[in-house]
């Protein structure tokens, strides 16, 4: 299955992002994961940025404690799998 990303930079001041690789080999900062390609975001400044394939790392940054639990489920969703890479290496996202 795909998942796909979108980046809101009102919602990425708020809470922060996480770091994923595209279809095209690019890091992209995503603020939100899912695997429906016609999710429609919470944030009106949102941008779909499409397809990707490796996991890197989130970088939460303000908030409560619940709210950087959510966020960090947002960014990186329980259900996500993915290979872990070497120490640093992006980890490649298998379903």
């Amino acid at each position: 299955m795909s998942w796909y990303a979108w980046y809101s930079p009102k919602q990425a001041d708020l809470l922060g992002w996480a770091e994923y690789i595209n279809v095209t080999g690019e890091v992209v900062l995503v603020t939100e994961v899912n695997q429906d390609p016609h999710y429609r975001h919470m944030y009106n400044d949102s941008t779909a940025l499409g397809r990707v394939t490796h996991f890197c790392h989130v970088v939460c940054r303000h908030g409560t404690k619940r709210q950087k639990r959510e966020q960090g489920h947002k960014m990186a969703p329980p259900n996500l799998h993915y290979v872990m890479g070497k120490f640093g290496d992006p980890s490649l996202i298998i379903k």
